[in-house]
C-alpha cells in the first residue's frame, strides 16, 4: 500500500508542476514580444495532453490504492472472525 501511496504522491507532484508550467506558458511574455502565439497554443495544448495523462494516471492510482484498501479490509475482518 505505502507503493501505491508514493506512486500517488508524485502523481500529485507532477500535476500540480504541470499547472504552474500551464500557467506559466499562458502568461509568459515571450510568445507575444517575439510572435510566437501558435507556438503558446501548441505548448499549452502539449501541456494540457500531459495533465490528462496525468489525471487518467491518478484516477488508476487511487482504483488500485482502493482495492488494496478492500484486500486489507477483508484480511482484518477474517482475523477478527477466526479468534
Amino acid at each position: 500500500m505505502k507503493k501505491i501511496y508514493s506512486k500517488l504522491q508524485e502523481i500529485n507532484s507532477r500535476i500540480t508542476d504541470c499547472e504552474k508550467e500551464i500557467k506559466a506558458v499562458k502568461h509568459l511574455p515571450f510568445y507575444n514580444i517575439f510572435n510566437r502565439e501558435a507556438q503558446r497554443e501548441k505548448d499549452l495544448q502539449a501541456l494540457q495532453e500531459l495533465l490528462n495523462s496525468l489525471l487518467h494516471q491518478k484516477i488508476e492510482t487511487l482504483n488500485a490504492l482502493k482495492l488494496q484498501v478492500y484486500q486489507e479490509k477483508l484480511a482484518v475482518t477474517s482475523l477478527l472472525q477466526h479468534r
